[in-house]
């Protein structure tokens, strides 16, 4: 994961209200904490579970489920 770009991107001003997901096939504590730390508002880790990942969508966008 390219955390300096995704860095970079969030210092402009209209993507700082962007909602960050993350998806990854590699299970790492410290990526986690990372993304995280960067502001990730959920990370799931392959194989996703596709409700989880709806109700955290739903909810970052507005919807009624809380995010997990």
């Amino acid at each position: 994961m390219v955390f300096a770009s995704w860095i970079g991107f969030k210092r402009l001003d209209p993507a700082k209200k962007i909602p960050i997901i993350i998806i990854t096939g590699t299970e790492d504590v410290k990526l986690k904490q990372r993304a995280a730390s960067c502001g990730a508002v959920a990370f799931f880790y392959k194989p996703i579970n596709h409700d989880d990942l709806l109700k955290v969508i739903r909810a970052t966008l507005g919807g009624s489920d809380k995010p997990a």
